[in-house]
């Protein structure tokens, strides 16, 4: 039914052609990236190299403009930058031949990163109601958590505080691209030339992984946002936003990337219920939204001086 809908919504969006897209951007736009191009990124399939949009003066600024006006206008981009070449990160834990235990890294063409750039401003407006992690790391969610579990603790003597820790599997990688399309345009108002550059970027995309010297197959993506691209953990943090909000204000939300950790403001066999209640909820909306929870990850404990002696720990149904 989700499907269906969400389906029927895309198709009802005029195409491309039938309006007249105006790019958001400024030939001092284009320089000003340019000559602050990160020189030591990794190189593209194309192989342009940052050194040559730093140091290729007023002409290629020029250029490059022109270029990625045509493609705002028009609301498409090349196939060049929706291809990537793909190597693997080893997580760190886990058993090395075990593909499961690599993080999957989409290299871009730099030009590609530099359209992506121009428009990043544009998309933040847009996601102003959606909590950024840009200036953000894991210890502002580790604080979060300890925080709320002290006052819980301080506020509830002699009882305890239940807490999950869940992680979406694949997060980047599973992303329905029709769903994030919907929510970019629905709930964010996302128009005009910025949608369907969006669009274009998420759509047909291809890979090839390289690995020693060697380079695979060319594959075509069907879901999932680039790991690696300027956009991605933006659009990733609108895909899953309606989720924290779909909770109750009961239920202390620690977020980071695809890890989130969940535990009620009320301690004891209160919390307890409230945060089944609210695993429910997340595995419902998961269940709607196309992704799934790494089930080897997922943890649960109670703090406090006491523990809940009958009560059965909170599930992910």
């Amino acid at each position: 039914m989700q499907e269906q809908h969400v389906q029927e919504y895309l198709s009802n969006i005029p195409h491309h052609s039938d309006l007249a897209l105006i790019p958001s951007f400024s030939l001092q736009d284009v320089s000003r990236l340019c000559s602050t191009s990160r020189l030591t990124t990794a190189l593209g399939s194309d192989n342009i190299s940052p050194y040559f949009l730093r140091r290729g003066g007023d002409a290629l600024h020029k250029a490059l403009f022109l270029l990625f006006s045509i493609f705002s206008r028009h609301g498409l981009i090349p196939t060049s930058f929706r291809h990537a070449h793909v190597v693997t990160l080893y997580k760190g834990e886990g058993d090395v031949n075990d593909a499961n235990n690599y993080r999957p890294i989409a290299i871009t063409s730099v030009v590609a990163r530099m359209y992506e750039r121009l428009h990043m401003s544009e998309l933040l407006h847009h996601a102003r109601g959606i909590p950024s992690t840009s200036q953000r790391s894991t210890h502002d969610a580790v604080y979060r958590l300890l925080s709320t579990i002290y006052d819980a603790m301080n506020t509830a003597v002699g009882d305890f505080t239940p807490t999950v820790f869940i992680d979406i599997s694949k997060a980047y990688d599973k992303v329905w691209i029709e769903g994030l399309l919907y929510k970019l345009h629905h709930d964010c108002q996302v128009t005009g030339s910025l949608f369907y550059m969006l669009r274009a970027l998420l759509v047909g995309r291809t890979m090839q992984v390289v690995h020693n010297n060697m380079i695979s197959d060319i594959h075509t993506l069907t879901a999932g946002v680039p790991q690696g691209s300027v956009l991605a953990p933006l659009l990733f943090l609108i895909y899953i936003h309606s989720l924290t909000t779909s909770l109750s204000p009961s239920i202390c939300q620690s977020l980071f990337a695809d890890d989130i950790a969940l535990l009620p403001l009320t301690s004891g066999t209160a919390g307890l219920i409230s945060l089944q209640t609210a695993l429910n909820i997340t595995t419902r909306y998961a269940l709607r939204w196309k992704f799934t929870f790494y089930q080897r990850k997922h943890r649960s404990c109670s703090s406090g001086l006491t523990q809940p002696a009958d009560n059965p720990r909170p599930l992910i149904t």
